[in-house]
């Protein structure tokens, strides 16, 4: 298998965790949020929206850093020399 297929691979692998064991939950607990505020019948619509975007402010963060550790992670990987090509 091709080192870069493997970092791929772990890429993906690591991705997957930590969507499974941290943003999953992470989601469900701000639609949670969002439709308990649309429970609220004597809330004006202001309200409601309101709600619904301070419940996703914290999802929201968590997606943006990952977006940004993985933008990151890419600009180094790639800004390192390849390594695959050995003369002897």
């Amino acid at each position: 298998m091709e080192a870069q297929e493997k970092v791929q691979r772990s890429i993906r692998a690591f991705i997957t965790t930590v969507d499974k064991r941290f943003l999953r939950s992470m989601d469900r607990e701000m639609h949670l949020c969002a439709a308990e505020a649309c429970n609220d019948l004597d809330a004006s619509t202001e309200r409601v929206r309101a709600e619904m975007e301070r419940c996703q402010q914290k999802n929201a963060r968590a997606h943006n850093y990952m977006q940004s550790e993985m933008q990151r992670f890419q600009v180094r990987k790639e800004g390192r020399p390849s390594h695959t090509t050995h003369k002897r």
